[in-house]
């Protein structure tokens, strides 16, 4: 035989008065239309299903909840005159919370806008390891140009005139078996 569950296992709920109190300041805060057993399902059983029922119509009876029934099920909800007047004046404070967020907020926003694009800036940007071996190279590369200039600041000619007369010649020879070949080509 299984051991019976001790008493202090046990959820006492609440009745009468103190079940009133928890039901309507539960309904007043979720605002919504509820049945007795989601309500007392909802207060995770601190009101018993029957002790919910009651409340309920007790409080539609002095007029704190409206009743509605939908078949066989009876709705209770908080009456939204009572929600609205203290919600007008709230909406008019929130507009004025709103409006004076508005302007921190989009300053913000140009703020991130411009430290993402620092940060995408730096990271294009290459790292003092990456910048001397960029050097390096480029001194290298500078001094294969160097040497290659030492003859010519010397005084040295790049072609001497005999080479350039040969280049000539070869060109002028060439070019004439071009005309030749242009000409029987065209027909």
């Amino acid at each position: 035989m299984a051991p019976k569950a001790k008493d202090k296992d046990k959820v006492v709920s609440a009745k009468g008065d103190e079940a009133e109190d928890m039901v309507l300041k539960y309904l007043k805060k979720v605002n919504r239309p509820y049945a007795s057993t989601d309500i007392s399902a909802n207060l995770k059983q601190a009101v018993s299903k029957a002790a919910a029922q009651k409340a309920l119509l007790s409080l539609s009876d002095k007029g704190l909840l409206t009743k509605k029934d939908y078949g066989k099920q009876t709705v209770f909800v908080y009456p939204q005159e009572a929600a609205g007047d203290s919600a007008e004046s709230s909406l008019a404070d929130l507009d004025a919370e709103l409006q004076a967020l508005v302007e921190p907020l989009e300053e913000a926003k140009k703020r991130a806008s411009k430290l993402q694009t620092e940060v995408n800036a730096l990271k294009s940007t290459p790292t003092t390891d990456d910048l001397e071996i960029e050097i390096e190279e480029l001194n290298k590369t500078n001094a294969t140009h160097l040497s290659h200039l030492e003859p010519l600041r010397a005084g040295a000619q790049p072609i001497s005139p005999e080479d350039l007369k040969a280049a000539d010649a070869i060109w002028t020879k060439e070019r004439a078996e071009w005309v030749k070949r242009r000409k029987t080509f065209n027909g």
